[in-house]
C-alpha cells in the first residue's frame, strides 16, 4: 500500500516542477534595449520581466504574450511616470499618472487616453475632479483653485460650458435738493370782502400771503438723480468660457392688456417635465436638477431623474440672462442629431453631428 502512495506523491511533484519551468527567466539583448524576466516555450514575454531601454526610459510589471498586459509600472527618460493596469499594450484601467513638475492624475483610462471619472492635480494645488473623455475634461466636473475658489459645472472638450454671471451695474442712489425759496417771490393774494368768501375761506383778510403749500399746482419738480455707474470692479475668473450675456430688460408692456393676455404671453423659463419626443429648455443648473449623467459602455447616457428613464426630445440651454446657449437632441438618453451653439448675439458658433453617442460631424 505504501508503494502507490509513494507513486503519486512523486508523480504530483513532477506535474509541480514541470509547470514551474513552463515560463523560463531569460536576458536577451533588442536593438532598442535589454528585457530580462519569463519568457514562454515559444520564447514570448509571458509573466513577470524588467524592460529597459536604451534611452532610459524603462517597463516593470506583467507582460502576456509579448504585451505589457496586466499590473505594472513605466517611467520615461524625461521623468514621467505610470503606474497601473494595462490591457494588450496600452493603458486600460484605473491607474495614475505623475509629471516631472509634481502634476498628477489619478483615475481610469481606456485605450491610453484618460477616460471616465478621475482627478488631475496641477503643480500650483488647482484640481480638477469629474468625468473624462479622450485625455479632456468631458462631462460634469469640479474645479477647485489653489486659493479655494470652486467652480462646478459641465465640460465639453476640455472647456467649462457654464458661463459665470457678470455683476449687474448698481444704481447711485439720487440727492434730493431743497432751496428755500424769498418771501418777496411769493405771488400776494388778496381775500375777496363779500362776507360769503369770509365765510368760506376761514379768517384770510386783506393784505395777507399765503405761502405754496406742498400740494400746490406751481410747487417745482424735484431735481433729476444723476446716471447710475456701471460696476467697474465686477470679478474675473480665468476660465476658457464665453462671457455672460448683459442683462436685458423686460420692455413696459402695454397697459391695454389683460392680465390673462399677459399671462398667456408671458413663458416662463423653468424645470418642465421631459416627456417622449419633448422640448426641454432650462439653464445649466436646472438640467443638473432635471437629469443624471451615465458612463455606460463608454457613451454618455442622461436620464430623467424621478423616472430614471433615458432622456428623448431636444435639450435647449440658456444662460442665467433668458438667452439660448446651445441646444442638442437626444434619443434613448444618447446624444444624436444636431448640437448647436450660439454666441451671446444669436449667431452659430459651433455645429456638431451626433448618432447614438457617437460624434459624426
Amino acid at each position: 500500500m505504501s508503494k502507490p502512495i509513494l507513486k503519486v506523491i512523486l508523480s504530483a511533484l513532477a506535474l509541480l516542477l514541470g509547470s514551474c519551468q513552463s515560463n523560463k527567466i531569460v536576458s536577451i539583448d533588442f536593438s532598442d534595449g535589454t528585457f530580462k524576466g519569463e519568457v514562454d516555450e515559444e520564447g514570448a514575454k509571458n509573466g513577470k520581466g524588467d524592460y529597459l531601454w536604451y534611452d532610459g526610459s524603462s517597463y516593470k510589471g506583467d507582460f502576456l504574450k509579448d504585451e505589457r498586459h496586466g499590473v505594472g509600472s513605466f517611467t520615461w527618460a524625461n521623468g514621467e511616470k505610470y503606474v497601473g493596469e494595462y490591457l494588450e499594450g496600452v493603458r486600460t484601467g484605473e491607474g495614475s499618472y505623475f509629471w516631472p513638475d509634481g502634476s498628477s492624475y489619478e483615475g481610469s483610462f481606456l485605450k491610453g487616453s484618460r477616460h471616465g471619472e478621475g482627478v488631475f492635480t496641477s503643480s500650483d494645488g488647482t484640481t480638477y475632479q469629474g468625468e473624462w473623455l479622450n485625455d479632456q475634461q468631458h462631462g460634469k466636473g469640479v474645479l477647485v483653485f489653489a486659493d479655494g475658489r470652486r467652480i462646478q459645472g459641465l465640460w465639453k472638450n476640455g472647456k467649462i460650458m457654464t458661463s459665470p454671471a457678470m455683476l449687474p451695474p448698481k444704481a447711485e442712489k439720487p440727492i434730493l435738493i431743497v432751496e428755500e425759496i424769498p418771501q418777496e417771490t411769493f405771488d400776494p393774494i388778496t381775500s375777496k370782502s363779500e362776507p360769503e368768501s369770509e365765510a368760506l375761506q376761514g379768517k384770510p383778510t386783506e393784505g395777507t400771503i399765503s405761502p405754496l403749500m406742498p400740494n400746490d399746482a406751481k410747487q417745482a419738480p424735484p431735481p433729476i438723480p444723476p446716471t447710475s455707474k456701471a460696476l467697474t470692479d465686477a470679478p474675473a475668473f480665468d476660465l476658457n468660457s464665453k462671457p455672460a450675456d448683459k442683462e436685458i430688460s423686460n420692455p413696459i408692456e402695454d397697459d391695454s392688456q389683460s392680465t390673462a393676455s399677459k399671462s398667456a404671453n408671458k413663458s416662463p423659463v423653468g424645470i418642465s417635465e421631459p416627456s417622449e419626443s419633448t422640448v426641454w429648455t432650462g439653464t445649466v443648473e436646472e438640467a443638473e436638477i432635471e437629469f443624471t449623467t451615465e458612463l455606460i459602455n463608454g457613451l454618455d447616457t442622461v436620464r430623467v431623474k424621478k423616472s430614471n428613464e433615458p432622456f428623448t426630445g431636444t435639450m435647449r440651454i440658456l444662460n442665467r440672462s433668458g438667452s439660448l446657449q446651445g441646444s442638442v437632441n437626444l434619443e434613448n438618453g444618447l446624444l444624436h442629431g444636431e448640437e448647436v451653439f450660439y454666441e451671446s448675439d444669436g449667431s452659430v458658433s459651433e455645429k456638431n453631428v451626433w448618432e447614438n453617442g457617437r460624434l459624426v460631424k
